[in-house]
């Protein structure tokens, strides 16, 4: 009666989770795992180098290549981008960079840290000159368009 039990309960789990055995209740797939079918008790893996966008994903074609620290997925054109002036991005799969604290940009493009983060005139001393007035100073780069915040 007990394992009739348990594999109803299996098969309650909806597309994109999975029954954990371990905690006796379904759970959804997590990031770069899929599961199309119901009443399963494990998730399929995205191929390496590709992950999925959210929790509790339902089929392989969920699957987007996962972005380097330093860059961000456009959800526009689902490729990746460098992290523009004045933004980082310190992990690997994701779709915006955080911008930088007020008054402060990046020397480089595709930065990974807040380390990675100047005030203006630490920027003139390295650089030898003021960013230029089209450099978009704190903007947070999102994947289908970039804003001043």
């Amino acid at each position: 009666m007990l394992v009739h039990c348990l594999l109803a309960s299996v098969a309650l789990c909806k597309a994109g989770s999975y029954h954990n055995t371990k905690k006796r209740q379904c759970e959804d797939c997590p990031r770069g795992q899929f599961q199309p079918r119901s009443g399963r008790s494990f998730c399929g893996r995205c191929p390496d180098g590709f992950t999925t966008l959210a929790e509790g994903s339902t089929n392989s074609s969920s699957c987007v290549v996962e972005c380097a620290p330093g860059e961000y997925l456009s959800l526009k054109t689902l490729k990746c981008r460098k992290c523009g002036p004045s933004a980082y991005q310190p992990k690997a799969g994701q779709t915006e960079c955080i911008r930088c604290p007020n008054g402060s940009v990046t020397v480089a493009n595709n930065s990974t840290s807040l380390n990675d983060c100047i005030g203006l005139l630490i920027f003139q001393l390295l650089v030898g000159k003021m960013p230029k007035k089209n450099m978009v100073i704190n903007t947070v780069y999102m994947g289908i368009m970039s804003r001043p915040l």
